[in-house]
């Protein structure tokens, strides 16, 4: 349910071709290892184990993640901000939905 929540924000935000772009990044080796490497922080800040080592990336590896956050679905994905915005406009309405199943 909380993924289903970036959704709509995600659909609003980019285009057609902008999620086809990250999609291919986001599935490649590059991607997941830049995903496994802002997730691990989280599971840090809860005092939950890592879920692994810290990926490292190859020289392709890293030319490839330059190349996507110099593309314009790159620039809005990777700031920060992004994500703050659409946790902070869905989280609400995911937790309440949640509190009102568990309610029942």
């Amino acid at each position: 349910m909380f993924a289903e929540s970036f959704i709509a924000p995600l659909q609003a935000a980019l285009s057609p071709d902008e999620i086809a772009t990250a999609t291919t990044f986001f599935e490649s080796s590059a991607g997941k290892k830049y995903v496994a490497l802002n997730v691990i922080p989280i599971y840090s800040a809860i005092g939950a184990p890592s879920p692994g080592s810290k990926p490292i990336y190859s020289a392709q590896e890293q030319e490839s993640v330059a190349r996507f956050a110099n593309t314009a679905v790159g620039a809005k994905l990777l700031r920060a901000d992004f994500y703050n915005r659409a946790i902070k406009e869905n989280s609400n309405s995911v937790i309440l939905t949640l509190n009102n199943k568990c309610a029942n």
